[in-house]
């Protein structure tokens, strides 16, 4: 696990950071260029996240944004980011659910219907386009997201071409740690995907996120060895924050 020198600040680490790694295309930085109308991407790309309208603004808490689900707040990405299912995806999120409801609860989505979630406090939930896509539930022993409860969680599909982990092929990190669906619907979600809102599902205008979201990050490609160690720890020190 990474640790805190005495000589950095909050949000700041030794060694690793984010964008260390290739492919990396947003990254949403806990305590970084965070305000209610926009949250600054430090992945180099530009691609910040922003809310002109103020009753749609989340708050800035303990350097990330509190999305309230009443009040539909979420931030848009300045340019969409397209997910290639020959390279595969990272997602990964420090965030605290606040509650859960019938209506989900939506991390990242995009207009043309692809959608990442939480459907219940032991679920994650997301759906793809396009040539295999399919839209994939995975289900977890328990209530690993419990509402209150601040973590990490990192989110890989296995690219394409990658014939030995399985093409399309889901997987899950909490807290650095391998988290094992004890069912799954479609493991092999080989759609692409696009990202452009944070906070709700950007197609119907609903499912908005209730809880903290702390830091961000999302590469065009899957992790794998030491990059998705580095990640998951870096990721999960700041959970701890």
């Amino acid at each position: 696990m990474l640790g805190l020198t005495n000589t950095l600040g909050i949000g700041e680490y030794k060694a690793f950071q984010p964008g260390d790694v290739s492919n990396l295309a947003l990254w949403l930085k806990n305590y970084v260029d965070v305000a209610v109308a926009r949250w600054g991407d430090q992945s180099g790309n530009e691609n910040h996240v922003a809310q002109a309208t103020s009753g749609d603004q989340p708050a800035v808490v303990d350097g990330g944004l509190d999305f309230e689900q009443s009040e539909d707040d979420h931030m848009t990405l300045t340019t969409r980011i397209d997910l290639n299912a020959d390279t595969g995806f990272t997602l990964g999120l420090v965030m605290k659910p606040e509650s859960y409801d019938s209506t989900q609860n939506c991390w990242l989505s995009d207009s043309n219907s692809e959608f990442f979630e939480f459907q219940t406090n032991g679920k994650i939930r997301l759906k793809t386009i396009g040539t295999g896509a399919a839209t994939s539930v995975l289900t977890y022993t328990g209530t690993p997201f419990a509402a209150g409860s601040k973590f990490s969680l990192v989110l890989t599909r296995a690219a394409l071409a990658t014939s030995e982990d399985g093409g399309g092929v889901l997987a899950t990190y909490k807290d650095n740690a391998t988290l094992t669906p004890s069912s799954t619907s479609n493991p092999a979600n080989s759609g692409s995907g696009q990202i452009d809102t944070l906070g709700r599902r950007d197609q119907g205008n609903d499912r908005a996120f209730d809880g903290i979201i702390y830091e961000v990050v999302v590469y065009q490609k899957e992790l794998e060895g030491s990059e998705l160690t580095n990640l998951n720890e870096y990721l999960a020190a700041i959970a701890k924050l």
